[in-house]
């Protein structure tokens, strides 16, 4: 061979190992550039992941310092996703260990008082059936003897599937408030019970003088001492309101049933209303079926139920209007009673609707077409009837009329407490 040609194929040669080699070279200089930037971004992830966690513990003791200072702390039972929270505080407001694992829902009707069980567990039932915020207060005790009410703000929301999704919200400890309140309620109960006897006599005084057994009386003294017999009745009746809201607050409304003829008590209530409607020219229909039988129920509160509802629909119904008061058994339940009260009168706004069953509130237009009300008669109401298994609901159109809707059992419970019993 040439040597020329062989120094030629030598050179071509190098060339070619070269070529073939530089991928190679690139490769790997691609691969450790690489490696050094997963390195560098591991290492940038993992303090900037160190930074969050120190953030986040930061934040959230922080968020414990403010539940407790503010004694409320935060609860989610998430059933989706199997989850279940709580934050210190709900453990301390509950009086335990706060590294145990987080109890099932149901295990917070445990811990109040045997008693008043079964009504929060009613109660927190509903909650978790229906969709939408809630607020609750139970009365709880502490497993060292210490008691405390806790009120629960939240909102449970269903899956797609129509299945309990989450209880999430807020408890805070309101054991000052409601002990304030209680102290609020017994001075209203002993200031009406000392108001009660003078009033009594007084109207009792005004009463004996009307008869003229003690002499005649002119015109003027006539009409002055009816005027006082009315104003001490209207008296007597706010303070039996305040005596009621405050036995309801207490939790000692006793309901005492005896044997009660609907149709003679519905009798003698609309006849005490006939003056102001044969006044106001009012058309006043009273339907009371003959299928209805005795109920056994507690008279007072049974006559202050029908009362309540017949002279608000007559006070608030304007000259020649319309009253309609009707009582029925329910058409599939033979052993529930049927309410229903209507009128034509003045209704009730639509924003202020919400507040028609709330203690003291009235409706503004109430307030201006009848100066004098307590707004204490629906609020006492509803209390009996819940507390009897009954029920009232409304409908009204401003300036149209409205209608109270009543079920209430035939047969109500006796539920004497046992301080009254004792008593």
């Amino acid at each position: 061979m040439n040597p020329d040609t062989l120094q030629t194929l030598v050179r071509e040669t190098g060339v070619l190992a070269q070529a073939r080699d530089f991928p190679i070279f690139v490769g790997v200089f691609f691969f450790f550039l690489g490696f050094i930037w997963f390195a560098t971004a591991r290492t940038r992830a993992r303090r900037h992941l160190d930074y969050l966690l120190r953030t986040f513990n930061t934040v959230t003791e922080k968020l414990n310092e403010a539940e407790k200072i503010g004694h409320f702390g935060s609860f989610n039972w998430d059933f989706e996703k199997n989850f279940k929270y709580w934050s210190q505080e709900v453990y301390n407001l509950f009086g335990i260990y706060g590294g145990q694992k987080v109890p099932e829902i149901g295990w917070i009707t445990s811990t109040v008082p045997e008693k008043e069980r079964s009504l929060a567990e009613e109660k927190w039932n509903y909650i978790q059936k229906t969709v939408g915020p809630f607020d609750i207060t139970m009365h709880i005790i502490r497993p060292s003897g210490e008691e405390a009410y806790l009120q629960f703000i939240g909102k449970t929301k269903m899956t797609t599937a129509h299945m309990l999704g989450t209880v999430e919200g807020i408890v805070h400890d309101v054991t000052h408030e409601v002990s304030v309140d209680r102290a609020k309620t017994e001075f209203v109960s002993l200031a009406s019970h000392q108001l009660k006897a003078p009033l009594t006599s007084i109207a009792w005084l005004a009463e004996a003088l009307l008869t003229k057994k003690q002499g005649a009386l002119t015109p003027d003294q006539e009409k002055y001492i009816d005027t006082m017999r009315q104003t001490s009745h209207q008296m007597m009746e706010m303070v039996n309101d305040l005596l009621n809201v405050s036995r309801i607050e207490l939790g000692v409304l006793a309901i005492r049933p005896e044997d009660i003829d609907i149709s003679a008590m519905v009798l003698s209530v609309s006849a005490e209303q006939r003056k102001i409607v044969e006044d106001k020219h009012i058309t006043l229909t009273i339907d009371c079926s003959p299928e209805i039988p005795h109920m056994v129920a507690d008279k007072s509160f049974l006559r202050m139920i029908f009362q309540n509802l017949l002279s608000n629909a007559v006070k608030y119904t304007p000259p020649n209007g319309i009253v309609r008061f009707e009582v029925s058994l329910a058409p599939t339940q033979k052993q529930t009673i049927m309410l229903h009260v209507s009128d034509t009168g003045i209704g009730i706004p639509h924003k202020e609707q919400i507040n028609v069953f709330k203690k003291l509130y009235r409706a503004t237009n109430a307030q201006n077409t009848v100066a004098d009300g307590t707004g204490l008669g629906l609020y006492v109401i509803k209390s009996i009837l819940e507390r009897v298994g009954g029920k009232i609901t409304f409908e009204s159109i401003e300036g149209k009329g409205t209608t109270f809707n009543v079920t209430m059992p035939v047969v109500w419970q006796s539920t004497i407490p046992t301080s009254l019993a004792e008593k």
